[in-house]
């Protein structure tokens, strides 16, 4: 991880609404410059997995103006390369009109869509905001003054005053550059003067005025024709409809009003990457992640980015071991556009070569960041165990294997998987009227092509291995050791069994917590979950899981199987079963 940290000051108290509208010009600054950097990673051989940038608090009454990037195996001399001339840039050209209009936009389209549940704001948000208020001085304003000032300031906000406040930042020769990394890397990492010297060298090379291209300004052309419902029905006790369309996909319909503007979607249907062959499991696997990494039609990520700007909604595709779908949520006003988006994904799916090898790069740089992580090691070594090496496990992912993905591969299973919606259902939950959904359904998910064919869940032989088996892992120089115990095998299954089997997880729990922590304060977290399994094959899996220091690992083990031989030979209690039933019914 990368930070560059210039201009620390004394930080203005918000006392007036002139102070306030500073913070939201620094605000929009740094959401273009976000965007800005995230073109970047877009890049064939991107600079950074990630990164941001922002004005705000260093230390309590003090600002900075900051950098950050996740690096991962990324050099760092080119990262902070990248991030020095971005923010040249922007310092010396600004930003365009088209940057802050869409800045803008999106700004006061989350205030609105703040505003519009602000009957059904969670408590936390409260209270962060007393707290901050408290030990910062920062106005708690409230939903209705907020969304109103916005509003009103915000279309006399100018690209002027935008681009002086941006201006503003201290170049890159008055930076300090701070470098965290794993310390087995430390050789081949810049120690502190060669990190000075970059950022020297950096805020020495040109820099050049931003460019972007004209976005396309349709999701779907030409328009396709609409489809038909064929079924209709309703169930009273549940208070959902249920549609069958002319292209045999099924949808179920759902008013609720827990939220006052916000409509989730799900479409499912058993498949996934189990049920293709396994020298086809990788291309499969990665299909729809690439998918959304390159773009729907003629628009990448960051120009999708930017014609949905001031529109609150969200689409992504998924393929899973046993499953594949879409999923989504929209605001009200926003549901055309999230339906066309939804259409888009199945029927213009995008093919870049260069965002493709872009997303190879970045997760290859990422699974050597998690292969350094002692706990992510554990579970992958685990895993291998347990399954005897079984090529289907879901095992972590080697930089390696992204070298074997292959972007002809992985586009053509898409196609195959997104190309026929036969045999999905549609879910709908969320503040909207059937009556005004429908014709959106119709045009844009009865027009999908649906050819009839089998979708079924493949059970790929996946299995642990049997008997009493013991591993112990060593990685990482903190003293810290993760306990880690599974029962699993085949047994019936039924959903009255599958609810038994959780309250026993939760009455374990109790003891768990009651022994172990309060008793033994041997642990501060962890304890066991579990249950019945439906898919691929009938099955139980329970485990618990809980971290301690080494020393204690023997003792908070054997006390563990005391707690489960005594709940093996005199059940649990009443007053347990009780409590359980009690939070399940606060949760639901």
């Amino acid at each position: 991880m990368l930070q560059v940290i210039s201009s620390i000051e004394k930080a203005d108290k918000v006392k007036t609404w002139g102070d306030y509208r500073k913070t939201i010009i620094q605000g929009l600054i740094a959401s273009m410059s976000g965007t800005r950097f995230q073109e970047l990673t877009q890049q064939p051989e991107p600079p950074f997995i990630f990164a941001g940038s922002g004005s705000g608090d260093f230390l309590r009454g003090h600002k900075s103006n900051s950098f950050f990037a996740l690096l991962g195996k990324k050099p760092v001399g080119d990262a902070i390369e990248a991030i020095v001339t971005t923010d040249g840039a922007i310092r010396k050209y600004g930003f365009l009109q088209s940057e802050l209009d869409r800045a803008r936009s999106s700004l006061l389209n989350e205030t609105e869509k703040a505003w519009l549940d602000r009957d059904k704001t969670e408590s936390v948000r409260y209270v962060d905001a007393y707290v901050n208020h408290y030990l910062n001085g920062r106005p708690t304003i409230g939903m209705d003054n907020r969304y109103n000032y916005l509003k009103k300031e915000l279309p006399g906000i100018t690209l002027a005053e935008v681009n002086a406040e941006a201006a503003k930042a201290a170049p890159a020769q008055g930076s300090f550059a701070l470098l965290m990394a794993p310390e087995m890397n430390a050789a081949s990492l810049p120690n502190d003067k060669q990190l000075g010297t970059a950022l020297a060298g950096a805020a020495k090379l040109p820099v050049t005025a931003y460019t972007e291209k004209k976005v396309s300004g349709s999701l779907v052309d030409p328009m396709p024709k609409p489809g038909t419902i064929v079924k209709e029905s309703a169930d009273a006790a549940l208070g959902t409809s249920e549609l069958t369309l002319s292209n045999g996909i099924t949808v179920t319909l759902k008013p609720t009003d827990f939220k006052n503007d916000e409509v989730v979607m799900d479409a499912w249907r058993p498949g996934g990457y189990h049920a293709v062959p396994l020298d086809q499991k990788t291309p499969a696997q990665f299909s729809a992640q690439l998918v959304t990494a390159m773009g729907v039609k003629d628009l990448s990520p960051v120009d999708l980015e930017k014609f949905l700007a001031g529109r609150n909604l969200s689409v992504q595709p998924y393929v899973n071991a046993n499953d594949e779908g879409i999923q989504g949520e929209s605001s009200v006003k926003d549901l055309e556009t999230f339906f066309q988006l939804v259409h888009a994904f199945f029927r213009e799916p995008r093919k870049d070569e260069k965002l493709f090898l872009s997303t190879i790069n970045r997760q290859k740089s990422m699974s050597a960041n998690m292969k350094a992580n002692p706990f992510a090691y554990f579970r992958d070594t685990l895993t291998s165990v347990m399954y005897a090496n079984n090529p289907w496990a879901e095992r972590m992912l080697m930089p390696e294997d992204y070298d074997k993905v292959r972007l002809d591969a992985a586009f053509e299973q898409y196609k195959r998987i997104f190309g026929n919606a036969d045999g999905l259902h549609f879910t709908f939950v969320g503040s909207f009227d059937p009556a005004k959904l429908k014709p959106f359904i119709l045009q844009y998910i009865a027009s999908l092509p649906a050819t009839p064919t089998v979708h079924r869940t493949v059970d790929v032989g996946i299995r642990t291995i049997r008997g009493q088996q013991e591993l112990k892992v060593s990685r990482g120089a903190d003293q810290k050791s993760l306990v880690s115990i599974t029962w699993s095998g085949e047994t019936p299954y039924s959903r009255n069994e599958d609810l038994k089997a959780r309250a026993l997880t939760e009455v374990m729990n109790i003891r768990i917590i009651e022994k172990l922590r309060e008793q033994m304060s041997g642990i501060y977290g962890g304890g066991m979950s579990g249950g019945l399994a439906k898919r691929p094959f009938q099955s139980y899996n329970l485990g618990v899981n809980f971290p301690c220091g080494p020393v204690n690992v023997d003792t908070l083990t054997q006390a563990l199987y005391g707690i489960i031989a005594d709940v093996k030979a005199n059940g649990c209690s009443e007053k347990e079963l009780a409590k359980v039933k009690e939070t399940w019914k606060k949760q639901y």
